[in-house]
């Protein structure tokens, strides 16, 4: 039997936090939006990365499950993300070309927010699993709804003045913004559009209560839509080479 020690645990928890953070990533470049409920996720997966390789269980455990969860988010918003952004935009998500991108100063500026952001949402988020940790118990996820987004109570009363909560009773999108006068409100409408709060039906739109209150919902959706759109530009490139 393989001994538990430190070292291979940290690869393995670095690892596994890595990978965990693709949600938060996706949720980042397709979502414009971060939750510190997918920060549960990263913790999780450091945590099953550092038992999987047979790290040591002992009081250090706490500790090192947050430094690899902050060590895992941050290789996620200041490596993975710049490069998948200039994917995103048609550029070689090369280290050259990421250089390049740190040299723009609103670019860096915007993003370090976003990573200090990024780092409250982390320590929000894996304060459950440390503190459950700590009392020797198992951590289990639990993904709790967490509303981030300011005025989606007042897009939210604009449906339902509409009645507009279901997809048969979906409204045209000038009916809903007409009835809010705060331009910073009406912005919002594209973006909770993205993380399908609001849904789309055939040019109209409705509110989906079940997506404001589930972040787990919102993501699933938001994921299979990418997947969609993979699927579909996988086949539009093989179908011309199978037929040649």
């Amino acid at each position: 039997m393989k001994q538990e020690n430190y070292f291979s645990g940290i690869l393995g928890g670095l690892l596994g936090g890595i990978i965990a953070s693709v949600p938060w990533i996706l949720m980042y470049l397709f979502g414009n939006m971060m939750f510190s409920a997918l920060a549960i996720i990263i913790a999780m997966g450091a945590l099953q990365g550092y038992k999987l390789c047979k790290g040591k269980m002992d009081s250090k455990l706490p500790m090192i499950i947050t430094i690899l969860s902050l060590i895992s988010i941050t290789i996620a918003t200041l490596l993975i993300i710049p490069l998948a952004l200039l994917a995103k935009n048609g550029y070689e998500a090369s280290f050259g070309n990421l250089e390049w991108l740190y040299q723009n100063n609103e670019f860096t500026g915007a993003l370090m927010k976003d990573y200090f952001i990024s780092v409250v949402f982390t320590l929000l988020g894996i304060s459950g699993v440390t503190s459950q940790l700590k009392k020797g118990e198992n951590p289990k996820l639990n993904l709790k709804v967490e509303e981030t987004e300011e005025g989606i109570s007042t897009i939210k009363e604009a449906f339902q003045k509409h009645n507009a909560m279901r997809k048969a009773d979906a409204v045209e999108k000038d009916v809903i913004l007409n009835e809010i006068q705060d331009l910073n409100i009406q912005s919002m409408f594209r973006t909770l559009c993205i993380q399908k709060v609001i849904r789309k039906s055939k040019k109209r739109y409705y509110f989906d209560e079940k997506c404001e209150k589930s972040i787990l919902r919102r993501f699933l959706l938001i994921y299979w839509n990418i997947i969609k759109w993979i699927l579909f530009f996988l086949l539009v490139i093989i179908i011309p080479i199978l037929f040649l």
